[in-house]
Order: C-alpha cells, then structure tokens, then sequence
C-alpha cells in the first residue's frame, strides 16, 4: 500500500512542479496480486468510472507483463522492489516526459 500511495504522489508532483501538463490531473493504479492493469471486469470498471466523473484525467494503470496473463503471473511471483525500481519508475518517467533518474531520486526520497 505504501508503495501505491508513493508511486501516486511521485507522479502527481512531477507532473505539477515539471509543467508537462498543469490542467491535467494524474492518476497511476497499480492492482493487487492476482490482477492485471487492464481486466474489463475489475480495474477496468473502475478506470471507467474515474474517467466518467472526472473528465480530462491522465490515468495510467501499471503493468508488469506483455499481456494480461503475464501481468497476473508477474503480480504473484514478481519481487516488489524490482518492480517498483525498474517497471514503475520507468512506466511514470516514459508517460510524464521526465528522466527516470529524476523518478528514481524522488522514490528514494519519499519511500522513507
């Protein structure tokens, strides 16, 4: 959880201290284990919902795999540290325009 709420608070204050977008309002999901970023039935219902009553929002829901069945395996037997250092940072730099050195320092920073 802790990571959740770190990764969402990384991503809303890049986008507002870096000026990449000031009227957009960020939103990184990140499902529990056994999900994946896109499954119509469980974070897709909710990304529908968010995007309906909150128009112009930039939601960006984190995925580990190729696919959605890869993303379920890598939800259960991939380590959280690494998917947070190399998968998430690199996710939130690549979609936000920043350097994911800049991503990964503030990690660090607010990880804490």
């Amino acid at each position: 959880m802790v990571a959740k709420v770190v990764v969402f608070v990384l991503s809303a204050a890049i986008v507002v201290s870096s000026g990449v977008a000031q009227d957009v309002v960020p939103l990184v999901l990140w499902h529990g284990i056994g999900g994946s970023c896109c499954d119509p039935h469980h974070l897709g219902q909710l990304i529908a919902l968010i995007e309906k009553e909150v128009p112009g929002i930039y939601i960006h829901s984190i995925s580990f795999g190729k696919n959605p069945t890869e993303d379920v395996f890598f939800s259960f037997y991939g380590l959280l540290s690494d998917q947070v250092v190399f998968s998430i940072v690199e996710q939130i730099a690549s979609r936000l325009l920043v350097s994911p050195i800049q991503v990964s320092i503030s990690t660090k920073l607010y990880s804490h």
